[in-house]
């Protein structure tokens, strides 16, 4: 027995998750952008973790609530995920046979296509649309190409059984209903919650706060064990590794586009053309991680520190900015 979802869009994307969020968007009648779907989940982040499993520092710049902060903020009221300690398959089959799509996490190495054998740093977000009993097969997309790829079910079962930061629980997986989205009311909200998470002060590991945290540290690097695998590893994350450049702010630049040819009072504030300076600051900085890495000179750190210090005032006033503009627009909504 055989099934798949008729009509469900494949897209090749900047990222994992964005793109699954159009592809699904898309297949309810919602003709959405991959940037918006971004910026609608509120995508920008900066976080500064310690003693991770890969080195001893990890930065990283796109929240890993995208997709529930995306449903939230369109509205969506049934989402949550599914974990246990088996992943029942036969219930994702049921969601199938229904034309439900699946959004799965799941670590890339075990996935047995394209990605190789070496073990993913964050998680990686995929759709599943179909199946095949007689060949042990799910048929899912993937943002790496536009098309549906098929791969062995054993294979998913290791992929989704393996927990990923930040996620303590593995085998997370759910069901996508229909939805509708009102973008005014939905961008506002999406900006005004992203304002509030990169500008609270409570972790001094999230937000600018993680920035403003970095920079003071940055001269210390060469303390730590594998600190030029954390600087290789920085511009890896901020320019490669799925973001669309730019620490993800080429993909919230290209939202901010959008939104302010719907909602002029973002343009007012130079939203767009603010987020253009910080892609290019990222970009920056990434290209200095990588000098240091590769020469592992720590002259380099300095300049990185400097770089760092201007990131957050440029950061802190676009977010201040913005928060008020997205908090004033929601009350004439009310």
């Amino acid at each position: 027995m055989s099934y798949i979802i008729d009509n469900y869009p494949s897209y090749k994307g900047l990222h994992c998750t964005s793109t699954i969020l159009q592809e699904l968007s898309n297949f309810y009648g919602n003709n959405l952008s991959e940037a918006m779907c971004f910026g609608l989940g509120s995508g920008l982040s900066f976080s500064y973790f310690s003693y991770t499993d890969r080195f001893p520092r990890l930065i990283h710049t796109r929240t890993p609530m995208l997709e529930k902060n995306f449903l939230d903020n369109v509205g969506y009221k049934d989402f949550r995920w599914n974990y246990r300690e088996n992943i029942d398959l036969n219930q994702m089959i049921e969601n199938i046979n229904k034309d439900i799509p699946i959004i799965a996490i799941t670590e890339t190495s075990q996935l047995g296509f394209h990605y190789g054998d070496k073990v993913n740093i964050a998680s990686h977000t995929i759709s599943i649309i179909g199946y095949d009993l007689s060949t042990q097969e799910f048929y899912i997309s993937d943002y790496i190409n536009n098309g549906v790829i098929p791969i062995k079910m054993k294979n998913f079962i290791r992929a989704a059984g393996v927990a990923k930061m930040p996620f303590t629980e593995k085998n997370i997986w759910a069901p996508i209903t229909p939805f509708s989205v009102d973008l005014h009311e939905s961008i506002n909200s999406a900006i005004f919650y992203n304002s509030k998470h990169m500008l609270q002060e409570i972790n001094p590991n999230c937000g600018i706060s993680g920035i403003r945290k970095l920079s003071e540290e940055i001269l210390y690097w060469p303390g730590l064990p594998e600190w030029e695998g954390c600087c290789l590893g920085t511009y890896l994350i901020l320019e490669k590794v799925g973001s669309g450049g730019g620490g993800f702010r080429n993909l919230y630049y290209r939202f901010l586009k959008e939104v302010e040819e719907r909602i002029p009072e973002y343009k007012s504030v130079n939203a767009s053309e603010t987020m253009n300076e910080l892609y290019n600051l990222y970009k920056q900085i990434a290209k200095i991680f990588f000098r240091c890495g590769r020469s592992k000179d720590s002259k380099y750190l300095l300049e990185i520190k400097e770089l760092l210090e201007e990131l957050y005032e440029v950061e802190k006033n676009f977010w201040t900015k913005i928060k008020m503009v997205s908090g004033q627009l929601q009350q004439q909504l009310i």
